[in-house]
């Protein structure tokens, strides 16, 4: 910073954010203000190391920050779009991700414009969706389906996922959130 490099003054910043917040072991439930600006800082970091490749948006209903979560439950889905959504991309990647009233339930939407999924891998994201268990069996998802079984721990039987993926045009999830108790 004394040098005047303020680029790297502000990634170390976020890099320093992303550290303490991950490694905090005290606090595994947060709220969702907390889990939207680590997600911010991590695609932020992310975009800069893959110099431009992807773009993103957050637009996130102020009334929810204060809504209970699980600490990283967002992370794996959004590292997913930028690996796999993304892979051999030089630009033009987009990741979008919403927060907002339905019904009496939180709606996160997480969607990229990235590759899609073939119709195989599909269906075994849907069937670890479904199960989270299937995961070690199938030894793929592991990260999705410790979030999904993590979350649904939290969340109960009123939680939702939807899954949308279309070959060259991109993922979406969509979590339907009840308050959890």
């Amino acid at each position: 910073m004394e040098s005047g490099n303020f680029k790297v003054s502000i990634l170390l910043k976020k890099l320093s954010n992303i550290l303490r917040y991950t490694f905090d072991q005290k606090h595994q439930n947060v709220y969702m203000f907390q889990e939207i600006s680590w997600i911010e800082q991590y695609l932020f970091l992310q975009r800069e190391r893959l110099d431009s490749v992807f773009d993103y948006a957050i637009d996130f209903d102020s009334d929810y920050d204060n809504w209970p979560c699980r600490k990283l439950m967002l992370q794996p889905f959004v590292e997913n779009f930028i690996i796999h959504g993304f892979e051999g991309m030089e630009s033009g990647g987009f990741i979008k991700i919403t927060g907002e009233r339905y019904k009496e339930f939180l709606k996160i939407t997480i969607e990229d414009n990235g590759k899609g999924m073939a119709k195989e891998r599909r269906d075994v994201i849907q069937e670890i969706l479904d199960n989270p268990m299937i995961a070690k069996k199938r030894e793929v998802g592991i990260g999705i389906s410790n979030v999904i079984a993590r979350m649904r721990m939290h969340y109960g039987e009123e939680m939702k996922v939807e899954f949308w993926t279309e070959e060259g045009k991109g993922t979406r999830f969509i979590f339907i959130l009840p308050m959890p108790e």
